[in-house]
């Protein structure tokens, strides 16, 4: 009993996952690109506070009502990555993700969040054959890794006594260096003969 519940659920991860990709396959980068996600592309009466959702559907529509004013292509490229994380088709899958990052790295590391640049990251690691890729971009993610532990830290020594620190409109110089060094790597790496 407990193996089937163990397939149906793994089963429910990938439902619809053709579905889905099949809605890009007519499209262009340049499409995406041009076309700004709206609320009326959400299905606002299905959207849940779960952060994860078992069931993709669900998943990838909360993941695009959190994307809202960002560009399609962007959320197409997060797609990719909960896709293969939820293994549909990887070879297939991951060999889209190359072609998106080798057409358009300079546009996604311009638009994409550093949790999503770390994503790429994180997929780049898994999937590539390319040890020399994985290797230095593992760097990357231990360094991102690093500084969240570094600021948990100092979030937490915080006395209670102490005033609130009031939101930041402007990102960290720490998180500004990350982004920069996440940027040279994939572009490096991304853009330039593989190394053998």
């Amino acid at each position: 009993m407990a193996e089937k519940i163990d397939i149906d659920l793994s089963k429910r991860k990938r439902l619809n996952a053709g579905k889905i990709i099949k809605t890009y396959n007519d499209r262009s980068f340049d499409e995406m690109k041009a076309t700004t996600i709206t609320e009326s592309m959400c299905d606002i009466e299905a959207l849940t506070n779960e952060r994860k959702s078992t069931d993709l559907e669900n998943h990838l529509n909360n993941l695009k009502y959190k994307s809202l004013g960002e560009s399609e292509l962007c959320f197409y490229h997060n797609t990719l990555i909960i896709l293969m994380r939820r293994k549909y088709k990887i070879d297939k899958t991951f060999a889209e993700f190359e072609r998106l990052w080798e057409a358009e790295s300079d546009y996604l590391l311009t638009h994409l969040s550093l949790r999503w640049i770390v994503s790429a990251c994180d997929t780049f690691i898994d999937h590539s054959n390319n040890t020399h890729r994985a290797a230095i971009l593992m760097n990357v993610v231990t360094l991102m890794n690093t500084l969240r532990t570094y600021e948990t830290k100092n979030f937490l020594q915080l006395s209670t006594n102490a005033e609130s620190m009031p939101l930041l409109t402007e990102k960290p110089i720490c998180f500004m260096l990350v982004t920069c060094l996440c940027t040279m790597v994939l572009l490096i790496f991304v853009s330039a003969p593989m190394i053998a």
